[in-house]
């Protein structure tokens, strides 16, 4: 999978603008605050539909324009596909075809065009809390399966409706009556994002394992567990009818204390994403530098796990990436990437100069400039 050529009207900091990318690796450099990012997010917004920051549809236009226009054609399934976005500063949803057919909803944008995104944010995959976690696991098993993204919008009323029905009964007991149906919906649903994550971190953390070790010169063994209830449990869940019963009977064993709570006390709302280094946590003990090498290793291997359930691969764009790793890991780093599209952003291109088949752009005020 390649993006073959893009265009950009009003989006962000770039007024107007068209170019060609080469299939293997493209560098966006320039000051800090020119735009590289904005290049990048523009791209991104193309596998979902939205963008990696939390912004609204109207915050992706340029200030006093009407509209945004993001065009482009890119190479997947042995032919030419193009794709057009249109995102509106007023109230009318934003509209987006793929060879000239309209997708309605978010939802239905996966599957048709796979990037894989490092950007400084992501980071915080190891430094904040579970919730970076989940939205990353989320994020990245719904380009998979989209119904995957059903269900975790599915779960999200479900919680809500039960939440709700939970400080109620305090008020109400006899609304207890109804708890059981809105349980066995979350056991059911929950189960679900359960066993998808934890066989989704299986296969990732197999990958990444193998990555980090030849990146780290075989000194650092990464691993990714999947944390249920605040401990390992990945040998539960090994069939979606066992996590489900697991979760039944979890949620079961908890109702006195969610009724006196108020609230769901168990259930993949609560799960996370482990991230280890030689058996210590990432978080706690490791440099800055050690961090972003174990994240580059994950998305090294969300990428490799897209190719190999979907047999093309994934469009890499890497923000600003070899910052703070020393010169072996950046080798490594560059030299395990060029079999695939890269889109880079940086501010130095020297780094990038002995990398074959490698494009340049200068990218100034929102203005982009082949070089």
């Amino acid at each position: 999978m390649k993006v073959v050529s893009l265009y950009l009207e009003n989006f962000r900091n770039i007024e107007k603008t068209g170019f060609d990318l080469s299939g293997g690796v493209n560098v966006f450099y320039g000051r800090n605050a020119q735009g590289k990012t904005n290049l990048l997010e523009s791209i991104y917004v193309f596998t979902s539909g939205k963008s990696f920051r939390p912004a609204k549809d109207k915050e992706l236009i340029m200030h006093d324009k009407e509209k945004a226009v993001l065009n482009m054609t890119f190479f997947a399934e042995n032919r030419n596909n193009e794709y057009d976005i249109i995102f509106y500063s007023d109230k009318r949803r934003r509209e987006a075809k793929i060879n000239g057919v309209p997708i309605k909803r978010n939802m239905d944008m996966a599957g048709n065009f796979y990037t894989v995104l490092f950007a400084p944010e992501h980071l915080n995959l190891i430094k904040e809390g579970p919730g970076e976690r989940r939205r990353f696991l989320d994020q990245a098993i719904s380009v998979l399966k989209p119904k995957y993204a059903k269900a975790v919008e599915d779960y999200e009323k479900i919680l809500t409706q039960k939440n709700a029905l939970l400080k109620d009964i305090y008020k109400y007991p006899q609304l207890e009556a109804t708890l059981d149906v809105w349980s066995e919906k979350q056991a059911n649903v929950g189960a679900y994002l359960m066993f998808m994550r934890n066989s989704y971190i299986k296969k990732l953390g197999e990958i990444a394992r193998k990555d980090h070790l030849e990146l780290s010169n075989g000194k650092e063994e990464l691993k990714l567990s999947y944390i249920h209830s605040g401990k390992e449990s990945e040998n539960e869940f090994y069939s979606l009818e066992a996590t489900r019963s697991f979760l039944a009977k979890e949620i079961s064993d908890m109702k006195n204390e969610e009724i006196s709570a108020g609230m769901s006390l168990v259930g993949p709302q609560r799960d996370d994403m482990e991230v280890t280094v030689n058996q210590m946590s990432a978080k706690m003990f490791c440099s800055q530098g050690q961090q972003r090498s174990a994240v580059l290793s994950i998305k090294m291997a969300e990428g490799d796990l897209v190719y190999e359930t979907t047999g093309e691969q994934p469009v890499m764009l890497l923000d600003d990436m070899l910052s703070e790793l020393d010169r072996p890991r950046q080798t490594y780093i560059l030299k395990k990437i060029t079999d695939r599209q890269v889109i880079i952003t940086g501010c130095d291109r020297a780094r990038y100069k002995n990398i074959d088949n490698v494009k340049f752009f200068n990218i100034k005020n929102g203005t982009i400039i082949e070089c």
